[in-house]
């Protein structure tokens, strides 16, 4: 199942891990999450009201069209003023150039090049409305977050570009199930399935093991307030913190497995 995680997407899965030649006494299941390997936050340009946006899940890259458009009526006002003054200026420069003036032509030509100043940083402020993306990958942002016409500010998150045909598989188990396979990493065989898909079965790889066990998990996913296998601490109402020290797994999936556990 699809779910959004923390600033990626992925899915839910379960880890099956056998010991020695798998009997099934040998068994251990663990939840974890996969997410993409390489995440890039996409930002708000500029102040803005939001007047258009890409679907989300689409392959994007920054030569494309924009992530989203918004607008800024305050902006275009003062660019269209600074623009004005800054045609003003000029014809009185010219009529003073025409006067022999040389006073007032050099005072309108520092007012002309500070106006100038003002219009190019507003065609900057307003360019900055049209959101590209920052790098090539999947434009992610979660569904009710933002929608047309919200207010952004220049610099607010506004999604994230992610390479879900990269991804890897962050697990969490408990010491005495950790103790278990971390005492056997030798002779591990692991296994991942998809959460509500059963049928899908892909070798993993752990590429290592988080040093220290920690009560903070991989994602709020693993908890049980998310409905999670990880009992969460009594005290914790991010869902993120959990009961009991747990070890993290993190793992490579199979060459090709990734389109699958979108």
């Amino acid at each position: 199942r699809t779910a959004a995680v923390g600033s990626t997407v992925g899915a839910a899965f379960l880890v099956a891990v056998g010991v020695g030649g798998i009997p099934v006494a040998e068994h251990c299941r663990v939840e974890g999450v996969a997410e993409p390997r390489e995440v890039v936050e996409v930002h708000a340009g500029a102040d803005g009201f939001v007047t258009a946006c890409g679907e989300p899940g689409g392959a994007v890259t920054p030569e494309g069209p924009p992530l989203l458009v918004a607008e800024n009526a305050e902006l275009s006002t003062r660019r269209a003023e600074a623009a004005h003054e800054m045609r003003v200026a000029g014809l009185r420069r010219r009529a003073a150039l025409d006067a022999g003036e040389t006073a007032l032509v050099q005072s309108l030509t520092e007012q002309i090049a500070a106006l100038a100043a003002r219009v190019a940083q507003a065609d900057a402020n307003l360019a900055a409305l049209a959101v590209k993306a920052p790098a090539a990958g999947t434009w992610v942002f979660e569904e009710g977050a933002w929608c047309r016409g919200t207010f952004l500010r220049r610099g607010a998150r506004a999604g994230v570009i992610a390479t879900l045909d990269d991804l890897v598989v962050r697990a969490s188990a408990a010491q005495q199930t950790a103790a278990r396979i971390i005492d056997a990493a030798d002779r591990v065989v692991a296994r991942l399935r998809p959460a509500g898909r059963p049928e899908q079965d892909h070798a993993v790889r752990i590429d290592r093991i988080l040093p220290a066990g920690s009560k903070e998990l991989p994602s709020r996913a693993l908890g049980s307030l998310a409905g999670g296998a990880v009992r969460t601490a009594a005290d914790d109402r991010s869902g993120t913190e959990a009961a009991e020290r747990q070890f993290t797994f993190v793992m490579i999936p199979e060459s090709g497995a990734s389109a699958s556990l979108r």
